[in-house]
């Protein structure tokens, strides 16, 4: 019924999604679908069966496209969308011309003498701009017929809706309605515009999808509008957006010229709707990159690629290995003195400024010390070494999600890459072509290959561990790089084909060495390809969202995107800026290359999310040493006030503040679920676990032995395993000699969970953090009586810049056979039971949550899925300190601390969790005060004192 029902004519144009998901229409429209199909599917006699012609397979589409050779073995859910007469639409439309809702390409402003069309310079903003309401239509017609030129290039209905080859973004036909649909909506919004040009498109077209995981591949199955369907919506929409230009008293001179269009202003969305389009200009380019070449095609008035594509020698040079200073240049390191990185831009209220995204807004200074930096982008030549050596099959230069993704890829080469079909040698692949590699152009490459790339090159130098490894570049230290700061008042310089390889000045990209270098010497620091970072996608200090777009950058605050630098041959407008600030996640290809970096100190200048406690106190001190810097670097005795601020405004603009640290659970999560792990949050709570073992010469002294020192605080880890074990023995069976299974919730490195094992007949431990799982797996895996350099190391700060090392062991009594009965697991304490390796974990006798209830973005879904993992009888031991932060869990979800909405009030935790407890079958039967003791450093600790309660299972 399902099938019939969604081939049926009457459905085929409502749209869906697939395998068991909702529909994702409105309840009105499937009514009418459903009676429509009723008085179809009416029994009648034969000869009045309804005659349909059957949809062709994408087999059969593949085929009339590509040849039989390039036919799928079966149909794929995406057919559905094929066989509507848009191949043929498109061959007629493009031949007349009417493919171009607007102007054509060689009728469009920035159309060159040669017939192809290039971007032009971003329009100004400010005050006694003459000419605005001309500029703004000039910009938005070469926005526009840009976007339909690189879409004339897809040959037939097919590369509109196969999906990716990753099946991580929407098929094209999403992105030829989105950037319109946006237009309209953003007006909407702006009061630009009263109504919808066409409600459905705008509700389908609206959101694109961010690619959260390499193996997410559910995203494209539901049936798209036709090719034409979409193209009249997008002349409808470049009608209206000229009707706003040509009608908005706001782009009216007058004596003065232009008035300023600042933030405030609602034509801001007019400039908003262009640069977004021109974002999905470039992230549509890589789309079609990724489609394999039969179904694109250069269409005329696209830029050419750059002439080194098509050099006499290059099919020659192509089919033999890389040789350096022959094929490709060598990439000396070049060094860099320190300074003051300047990042962002001040948001000027009047107007004066250009259009800039909300990230872009605010001020940051990053004291740099001194580094040195490739002086290239690495080559594709030089990257081949890497290939050559084995990389791509070698796991130790990768990080385990990278591994993951290489294998789940199965790549042996960059992407691009081709190896030729008529001969030895290699082919890369551009937007519409494929051409002899060209070894000197810049590789591209996600951050996994980048980061492989830099290990494996440290390896190889020696280096590999050491403070002077290789690395991306920073944020900050891409700014000392750059050009000097005249480009950032003139942006026509940066459409210079001879200055940089920006704005479409080509098709793609050039040697690494073909532009000149930047004033400390390196090349391509603005275009050519994108840089990936170390940075994480970060807000400034002063960020706040635009009220037209107000989720355009918040989303991918999460600590899981990288920032890329300096634009790619493909960037325009605004992405083309000094001042831009773009993101993807680590898996992701966006004409993004990268540069290698080192500096002695092995200090890496990079703002990284904090979305730990600890790591907020990290971040905090980075934040105060980091003033230190900068007031030495300006020759200040010491740092100014303004400084001080800033110092408290960066601790305020991480995703994390808080006062008090975790003391035994590591679950840490924002509002998208993501953690974030330090070696120095690594370090904390390996002493914290196990740093009693060693004493003296061995190590540090878990407490400096003074008058009234508060010994009785430490080991919280093993005195909460300790506590529970007790109570589990009180309340069971006395005559057992084991104790039955036992939940360790927020394990962290596992000092509570080896106690356990003490006593228990299993223990399973799970956190949501990768490294404190893997670290607790290395504890179990030690010998019984391990030799001293066996023993894990990790680094106590002692005074200011000072640092000791210790070792981890286990406490007395943590044998092997204690060890063999643990297990660890990586997962999230909201899902207990309910997915991933945590799928179904029940059947315990005893669990421990130690400091990590305040810390769940949702405490009550924890506390339900305790209530499953329980028997009958089993006791849960909750500890924490009710330290309730909103950074952690919204305030709604809060088990207590705070005032009744109604009487006023005071909502205390212990009692609000006795409520939620009760509810869920527990009675309790133990409660006392537990104090924790955590070091900062030698000298400084923190004293928390939580409360510990203990719930029995009612059997029922």
């Amino acid at each position: 019924f399902r099938s019939k029902l969604l081939n049926h004519p009457a459905v085929v144009r409502l749209g869906r999604s697939v395998k068991g998901r909702p529909l994702k229409i409105g309840a009105s429209r499937i009514e009418a679908a459903l009676s429509s199909y009723a008085a179809a599917t009416v029994p009648r006699r034969k000869s009045e069966s309804l005659a349909r012609a059957p949809r062709p397979s994408t087999s059969q589409a593949v085929a009339s496209t590509l040849g039989s050779a390039h036919a799928p073995e079966e149909p794929k859910d995406w057919e559905i969308n094929l066989g509507r007469g848009d191949s043929a639409w498109l061959v007629k439309a493009k031949a007349s011309g009417r493919f171009f809702t607007g102007p054509a390409p060689q009728e469009a402003h920035g159309c060159g003498p040669d017939g192809i069309l290039r971007s032009v310079p971003a329009p100004r903003l400010g005050a006694g701009v003459r000419g605005r309401r001309e500029e703004a239509k000039k910009y938005f017609d070469n926005t526009w017929a840009l976007t339909e030129a690189l879409f004339a290039g897809l040959e037939s209905e097919v590369p509109y809706y196969c999906p990716p080859v990753h099946g991580l973004r929407h098929p094209l036909i999403f992105y030829y309605g989105h950037p319109a649909c946006l237009y309209v909506n953003k007006f909407r919004a702006a009061g630009l515009l009263d109504g919808p040009v066409n409600a459905y498109f705008e509700s389908i077209f609206e959101v694109g999808v961010d690619e959260m995981s390499w193996d997410d591949m559910h995203k494209n199955e539901m049936l798209w509008p036709s090719v034409r369907e979409v193209h009249e919506y997008r002349q409808q929409v470049y009608e209206a957006v000229c009707k706003v230009i040509a009608e908005h008293p706001g782009l009216e001179d007058d004596a003065m010229g232009g008035k300023a269009i600042g933030w405030e202003d609602p034509l801001w969305a007019l400039y908003m709707g262009l640069e977004h389009e021109r974002i999905h200009l470039e992230t549509s380019s890589v789309l079609f990159r990724e489609l394999p070449f039969e179904l694109v095609k250069k269409p005329h008035g696209w830029p050419t690629p750059h002439p080194s594509a098509y050099r006499p020698e290059a099919k020659a040079k192509a089919e033999a290995f890389p040789e350096q200073g022959v094929d490709y240049p060598a990439n000396a390191m070049v060094t860099v003195a320190g300074g003051v990185a300047r990042i962002g831009k001040a948001k000027d209220e009047s107007g004066s400024g250009d259009f800039g995204w909300d990230n872009e807004y605010g001020l940051r200074e990053v004291a740099v010390g001194g580094f040195s930096a490739s002086k290239l982008l690495v080559s594709n030549g030089e990257f081949a070494q890497f290939v050559q050596a084995g990389g791509y099959a070698t796991e130790r230069f990768w990080s385990e999600d990278g591994w993951g993704w290489r294998a789940h890829r199965g790549l042996d080469m960059p992407f691009f890459w081709r190896t030729s079909n008529d001969g030895p040698g290699f082919k890369l692949r551009t937007v519409f072509e494929e051409v002899d590699m060209p070894w000197d152009w810049p590789v591209d490459v996600t951050y996994h290959e980048a980061k492989a790339f830099a290990k494996w090159k440290s390896e190889l130098a020696g280096v590999a561990g050491t403070a002077g490894a290789y690395r991306l570049v920073t944020e900050a230290e891409h700014h000392l790089l750059r050009h000097p700061p005249s480009l950032e008042s003139d942006p026509e310089a940066l459409t210079d084909a001879e200055k940089a390889n920006l704005n479409l000045a080509h098709g793609s990209q050039c040697p690494v060495d073909a532009m000149e270098p930047s004033p400390s010497g390196h090349h391509d620091t603005m275009g050519n390809a994108w840089e990936w970072t170390e940075d994480h996608f970060n807000p400034l200090p002063g960020f706040e969202v635009h009220s037209v777009y107000d989720d355009f950058s918040t989303p991918c605050f999460d600590g899981r995107h990288h920032m890329i630098m300096g634009g790619s041959f493909a960037s325009t407008g605004d992405e083309a800026s000094v001042y831009a600030r773009f993101h993807f996640r680590p898996h992701f290809l966006q004409h993004s290359s990268f540069r290698l970096v080192a500096n002695p100190t092995g200090r890496v200048p990079a703002t990284l999310l904090a979305t730990s406690e600890a790591d907020a106190l990290e971040v905090a001190r980075a934040a105060e040493e980091q003033a230190l810097r900068q007031a030495e670097a300006r020759g200040w005795a010491s740092p100014a006030k303004s400084l001080r601020e800033e110092a408290d405004n960066a601790k305020r603009n991480f995703s994390s503040s808080a006062a008090s640290v975790n003391l035994a659970g590591t679950s840490f999560q924002d509002g998208q679920g993501s953690t974030y792990e330090t070696q120095e949050l690594l370090d904390m709570y390996l002493g914290l676990h196990y740093g009693q073992a060693f004493q003296g010469d061995q190590g540090v002294p878990a407490l400096i032995p003074h008058e009234g020192a508060p010994a009785h605080a430490l080991g919280f880890p093993q005195r909460c395993a300790q506590l529970l074990t007790r109570l589990a023995q009180k309340e069971g069976s006395a005559d057992k000699a084991k104790l039955g299974r036992a939940l360790d919730v927020g394990c962290a490195v596992g000092g509570a969970s080896f106690e356990l094992a003490k006593h228990f007949d299993e223990v399973v431990g799970f956190d949501y953090s990768r490294s404190f799982v893997d670290a607790a797996k290395s504890m179990r895996d030690l010998p019984v009586e391990p030799p001293l350099e066996a023993c894990p190391t990790y680094r106590v700060p002692t005074e200011g810049a000072l640092v000791s090392t210790s070792r981890a062991a286990h406490s007395p009594g943590v044998d092997a056979a204690a060890k063999a009965r643990t297990h660890f697991l990586e997962g999230d304490a909201c899902e207990l039971v309910a997915g991933g390796e945590l799928a179904d974990l029940r059947g315990f006798d005893a669990a421990l949550l130690a400091n990590l209830l305040c810390r769940l973005p949702d405490p009550r879904r924890c506390l339900d899925g305790l209530a499953l993992a329980l028997n009958p009888g089993g006791v849960a031991l909750l500890v924490s300190p009710y330290s309730w932060l909103e950074a952690f869990t919204p305030r709604d979800k809060w088990i207590g601390g705070y005032a009744d909405p109604e009487t006023g009030e005071a909502r205390r935790s212990r009692e609000v969790l006795g409520e939620e407890m009760h509810k869920r079958g527990f009675e309790l039967v133990h409660e006392e005060q537990m104090a924790g003791l955590i070091k900062e450093h030698q000298r400084k600790y923190q004293y928390i004192v939580s409360e510990a309660t203990a719930w029995r299972k009612i059997a029922k």
